[in-house]
């Protein structure tokens, strides 16, 4: 399917007003479907992505564009540095305040679909930068002017091998939503089972009502205090540069690192030295670790689970198990409770947002026999090693992706087609 060819003849070099037309239009009362650009979908409707519109009442000197029409909007952000560059697919028609340039490829000379992943790559950042003026940036916006936007050049190949790469692009594409929709269903399902499982457990008839709802007869009350022992951190000089290392070194882990249920790296690693001078506990892999201070709110996991031996820093807490606990099953159930947690420990009129040590401790979960524990455990867990392999895949694919985009978008890798079609001059 694919050839190397380090000089991409009979690709073209052709400016976006050769290969596309501005759209001017105003709207005049036509459409209420205030556009912005997101990152993950594209232009979609303001009331979709904000659950509001904030536009203007008066809409009628927005620009209207339809169905396959392009849009750049100018303001720079984390990972669009240049402004980003989006085709309209999810609706019919909207509108856009001109802030926004807008184009619409002539599809006699330009695929659209090509156009699209064109833009979606950084293929055309070279040629914006070179027009970015200098110094020019205000209120977010980058200062491109319409001519020089339109005169930005791009490297064309024929049709039929813009159809070619657009095609096996999509195709990768395809992969990657099947993907999400898998991991997302999955997602639903684990949840589902975890609230049935963590609340009803394996085959009970009999439940008593607690203070904490409806569990079963079997089953005990616990606070966090009475399943283990709990242990804090700190941070090691930072001026004695020998206690600081790289890898493989001990783990340290502050908030900043809470970025998976299980931690197994960290930003910053210590010596055991530095860790016996500061009385730091190295704790073993399956400990419990909560974000207690520190943007606990804002933080996407605030309870994980050491996947390694590691000490923790002033703002986690620790919790390391009994025998007669499995730490699995504790730390899906905490997962579960998360937000009872967050509601019930909560420090309130805190400059910074942090959990009360003491009310964690006190907070109260449901306990079933330690077979139970396993068995509800290992069914949880079976979803989890599911969820974890279509993530693996799901990297895969969005790295396979970003490769082919970088080879075929550029002419350095070509795709077989019939080479003697050539575009208008």
């Amino acid at each position: 399917m694919f050839k190397m060819n380090s000089n991409p003849h009979p690709w073209k070099t052709m400016t976006l007003k050769e290969v596309a037309r501005r759209v001017k239009d105003k709207n005049n009362g036509r459409s209420e479907n205030v556009l912005t650009i997101s990152a993950q979908h594209g232009l979609v409707s303001q009331t979709d992505f904000f659950n509001k519109s904030v536009a203007s009442k008066n809409l009628n000197s927005y620009l209207y564009i339809e169905k396959g029409d392009f849009a750049y909007n100018k303001s720079y952000s984390d990972g669009y540095p240049l402004g980003a560059i989006k085709r309209l697919e999810r609706y019919d028609s909207g509108i856009l305040s001109t802030l926004y340039i807008c184009f619409r490829p002539n599809e006699n000379i330009i695929n659209a679909n090509f156009l699209k992943y064109l833009f979606e790559s950084t293929v055309w950042h070279r040629e914006i930068s070179q027009v970015a003026k200098e110094g020019g940036r205000s209120h977010g916006l980058l200062n491109i002017g319409i001519n020089d936007f339109f005169d930005i050049k791009l490297n064309i190949p024929p049709l039929k091998e813009q159809k070619k790469i657009a095609d096996i692009l999509t195709s990768v594409d395809e992969a990657i939503e099947k993907t999400e929709a898998i991991i997302k269903q999955t997602e639903s399902v684990k949840k589902a089972l975890m609230q049935q499982l963590l609340t009803k457990g394996i085959g009970h008839t009999k439940f008593k009502q607690t203070e904490i709802g409806e569990i079963p007869e079997e089953w005990e009350i616990q606070s966090l205090r009475n399943i283990g022992s709990w242990s804090g951190g700190g941070t090691p000089s930072k001026q004695n540069l020998a206690y600081w290392v790289q890898k493989p070194g001990l783990l340290w882990v502050s908030p900043k690192d809470m970025y998976s249920d299980i931690i197994t790296d960290s930003e910053d690693y210590i010596t055991e030295e530095a860790s016996k001078d500061k009385g730091l506990k190295i704790l073993a892999p399956g400990t419990i670790l909560f974000v207690t201070r520190s943007g606990i709110l804002r933080n996407r996991v605030p309870i994980s689970m050491a996947g390694k031996k590691l000490t923790i820093n002033q703002d986690l807490k620790s919790l390391t198990l009994y025998e007669n606990i499995n730490n699995k099953f504790i730390f899906y159930l905490l997962q579960s409770f998360n937000e009872k947690i967050r509601k019930s420990c909560v420090k309130i009129g805190t400059t910074v947002e942090s959990i009360d040590f003491n009310s964690l401790k006190e907070f109260k979960i449901p306990i079933p026999s330690l077979d139970e524990q396993y068995n509800i455990s290992s069914i949880i867990e079976e979803f989890y090693k599911k969820i974890n392999i279509e993530n693996n895949q799901l990297s895969k694919l969005r790295l396979l992706k970003k490769g082919l985009m970088q080879s075929l978008l550029t002419g350095k890798v070509r795709v077989n087609v019939d080479e003697s079609e050539v575009l208008p001059v």
